[in-house]
């Protein structure tokens, strides 16, 4: 049949064990306690336990040996089983006994013969006088103890009814009395053997016969400094010689200062730049800066109700005219006293040749239409409120006037922003602008880098179209502040200094036995826009002197002595050795290790009369 194992940790409480026990799937659950388990030795946890069994019906075993659970699991009636695999059983005083004698047994490291506890033997080599006292010391303990047992026997008949615990802590005495004694004579025996080590070793210096030997032996202390002093000496040779030694050395070289001056295009397309023939590829560096300023809206505006009214217009036809119409469109314009107003639709008029469509004849022959037109005023305000009255129309055909007052004009004058207010903010901007441009250029030039060459020449400066809130024409309200906002953009065109550096090189023609030291300040002379790109005059100066490298001063002086080095490196046409410092006074060459050779080069210049210009 299964069985849940419950497996009880020494830091476990009863509550905790409980708790794994009604949590258990099975209907069976063995306790394993560890080894001196306090928790199960109380009576009143093990009832705890016998009644969470019963109540969740299940069937519990405990898996130990200790006599104090056993004696505890016997009283509640638990199934006691010594492990796993052994079928569990109610423990008995027998069982509790045999137990007991078992756990003295194993604490006091002896052994079980017939019911006699006997020490185990001691393997060691001793004295003769010795062994003859362990062996009265082992009998006399076993007399002790055959006098003991017929003596505990008829205490235990007499005293059958006192609590098992005292037994048990009777026999722990006994068992921990065996232990004292096992103990003192395991001391007894590394003693002996210590006193038989120093015998030993006493024998063993008097039986050298070396002089030698013996006087090592005897002066140890002063062998072990010496040694250690020569070891260190060692070290500090091996320091001074080989690691500390170093040099410097100065070396002045003398080069020959040339001008360099030519013309070269430049283009804004990767795949067109050609090196060789002085083409660069021009590189835009940039950066944009929000712009914002704040200005005081100046301009009015009127944003009242506009007024409205009705006027006749109307037309005189010929016979000529018969069937073509006059047309009036939306928004033409009537005007009167120095006031306009637009037609709100669009007025077709017409005559078909029946006289019964006039109001009246015209000039003798021909007939008069007329139509009402609604017009609005081309501005809000009172002003417009007019009384009846003729308008000038929008043709010499059409005779316009009012038979009503027009009304609906209101008057609301209001603060709105201007162009002019708006022009007024870029000036203040490109004003803010100025002021700052040093720090805007400086941001500028750190983006580019000391890899590449900026053309000062191509720097600008542009500032975008300005966007004010509120918009031109708006109403600007007490609580708000008019702010205009602005992109400034600067830009610079920038080049690769090494794609240069090759291009002068190859330009300047030197001789086999020389190379360029220096390249002083390159700049960009007449950059101008063309077609195809840009134009410009390469323009600086460069040193040429001895073409001899670090390296091959130091392979020259690797391992030389301090005077052989002046000689060698001053027999080096356009070299000349201005000093040689040692690391220390003893370092007379240098050393073979090139990291430990440090090479200062000092470029003197003189100009070149036949330099390019």
């Amino acid at each position: 049949m299964n069985k849940d194992v419950i497996y009880i940790e020494p830091d476990d409480d009863i509550t905790d064990i409980i708790s794994k026990l009604e949590s258990a799937k099975e209907q069976i659950v063995a306790l394993v306690p560890p080894k001196k388990s306090g928790v199960l030795r109380s009576v009143v946890n093990i009832k705890l336990i016998t009644k969470a069994s019963a109540a969740n019906k299940k069937k519990l075993v405990i898996v130990t040996t200790d006599p104090s659970i056993l004696k505890l699991a016997a009283a509640s009636k638990i199934p006691v089983t010594k492990n796993l695999q052994t079928a569990p059983a109610i423990p008995s005083e027998d069982d509790i006994e045999e137990e007991v004698v078992s756990e003295e047994v194993s604490e006091g490291e002896v052994t079980v013969t017939d019911g006699t506890a006997v020490e185990p033997e001691e393997n060691e080599e001793e004295d003769d006088d010795d062994d003859d006292d362990d062996e009265d010391d082992d009998k006399k303990a076993e007399e002790d103890s055959e006098s003991e047992e017929p003596d505990e026997k008829e205490d235990d008949k007499e005293d059958g009814k006192e609590d098992d615990d005292a037994k048990i802590d009777e026999k722990a005495a006994a068992a921990a009395i065996k232990d004292i004694k096992s103990e003192n004579k395991k001391k007894e025996k590394e003693e002996k053997e210590a006193k038989e080590k120093a015998k030993k070793d006493k024998k063993e210096k008097k039986e050298i016969k070396n002089p030698v030997l013996a006087w090592i032996i005897n002066y140890k202390k002063w062998v072990i400094a010496g040694a250690a002093a020569t070891v260190l000496i060692v070290l500090f040779l091996i320091w001074a010689l080989v690691i500390a030694p170093a040099v410097k050395i100065t070396v002045a070289v003398r080069t020959d200062s040339n001008n360099f001056s030519e013309l070269v295009s430049f283009t804004s397309d990767p795949a067109a730049e050609n090196t060789d023939e002085g083409v660069f590829y021009l590189e835009e560096i940039k950066i944009e800066e929000e712009q914002k300023t704040e200005f005081t809206a100046t301009g009015t505006k009127n944003i009242g109700e506009k007024a409205h009214g009705t006027i006749i217009v109307q037309i005189g036809f010929r016979f000529n005219e018969i069937n073509k119409p006059v047309n009036i469109n939306a928004g033409s314009a009537f005007k009167a006293s120095g006031l306009t107003f637009y037609s709100d639709s669009d007025v077709s008029l017409s005559w078909n040749g029946n006289s019964g469509e006039c109001e009246s004849s015209f000039l003798g022959n021909g007939c008069i239409r007329s139509a009402k037109v609604s017009v609005t005023a081309a501005a809000p305000g009172e002003v417009y409120n007019i009384d009846k009255t003729s308008f000038t129309a929008p043709s010499d055909r059409v005779t316009a006037y009012s038979d009503g007052a027009f009304t609906g004009g209101t008057d609301k004058n209001v603060t709105i922003v201007t162009s002019e207010n708006v022009e007024a903010a870029r000036t203040i901007m490109s004003n803010n602008i100025k002021e700052k441009e040093d720090e805007y250029k400086n941001e500028l030039y750190a983006k580019i880098g000391d890899s590449k060459l900026a053309i000062d020449s191509s720097y600008k400066q542009k500032l975008s179209e300005l966007t004010s809130s509120p918009n031109v024409d708006e109403e600007v309200s007490e609580t708000v502040v008019p702010s205009a906002t602005a992109t400034v953009t600067f830009t610079i065109y920038a080049i690769d200094k090494t794609k240069l550096e090759e291009f002068i090189t190859q330009k300047a023609k030197l001789a086999e036995d020389q190379k360029i030291y220096e390249i002083s300040n390159p700049f960009i002379e007449s950059f101008v826009s063309t077609e195809s790109g840009y134009t410009g005059k390469l323009k600086t100066s460069y040193k040429t002197g001895p073409k001899v490298t670090e390296n091959d001063i130091i392979e020259l002086v690797k391992g030389k002595g301090v005077g052989d080095i002046k000689h060698d490196l001053g027999s080096v046409n356009g070299l000349t050795v201005k000093s040689i410092d040692t690391s220390y006074p003893w370092v007379t060459s240098a050393p073979n290790d090139s990291n430990r050779i440090t090479l200062v080069l000092e470029i003197e210049g003189q100009t070149n009369p036949n330099s390019e210009e």
